[in-house]
């Protein structure tokens, strides 16, 4: 792909990420609490303990860890994509071509996703071995998202002080 085409999809990418940081992800909480019952969510939090995460759903309730299940394989494969493109897109434009970081987060942000459907569909039977996966693909998602956003800030800060670019 050429500058321009890289630009344009950094573009989109910066809009799209806004529209779902801004609309999508709000208006998901609120959808969220309203078929769950409480904004408590074992995915938003950093290395949720297996006793946490099964007191969450037990909150949730068989109809909210129903809801729950749903929306890992609706909105939460969506959501991945999305900062995934935009990750992807930014460090492209900014002149890295390693992605592993944004790649990371994504592939542990879906066995996070995998491994908590399993275990709220099974509840109220619990899995100790299952559940301390979960928090481990659960800290590893945030652990490289956080690792994406500051590589991000780090290729901003060379871009802007340290190249002189005709741009």
């Amino acid at each position: 792909m050429d500058r321009f085409g890289e630009k344009k999809v950094f573009i989109f990418s910066v809009l799209l990420m806004s529209v779902f940081v801004g609309v999508v992800l709000p208006y998901m909480s609120g959808y969220t609490e309203s078929l769950i019952g409480t904004n408590i969510s074992p995915d938003t939090s950093f290395f949720v303990l297996p006793k946490r995460l099964y007191e969450i759903a037990r909150i949730y309730g068989s109809d909210g860890r129903r809801a729950y299940i749903v929306l890992r394989f609706t909105f939460d494969l969506v959501w991945p994509c999305v900062y995934l493109l935009f990750f992807v897109s930014s460090f492209t434009y900014l002149g890295m071509r390693k992605y592993i970081l944004p790649i990371l987060g994504v592939v542990f942000d879906l066995l996070e996703n995998i491994t908590a459907s399993i275990l709220m569909g099974l509840y109220p039977k619990e899995i100790y071995p299952l559940a301390y996966l979960f928090s481990i693909f659960n800290a590893a998602k945030w652990v490289f998202i956080t690792a994406s956003f500051i590589m991000l800030i780090v290729l901003l800060i060379k871009k802007a002080f340290f190249t002189h670019s005709n741009e």
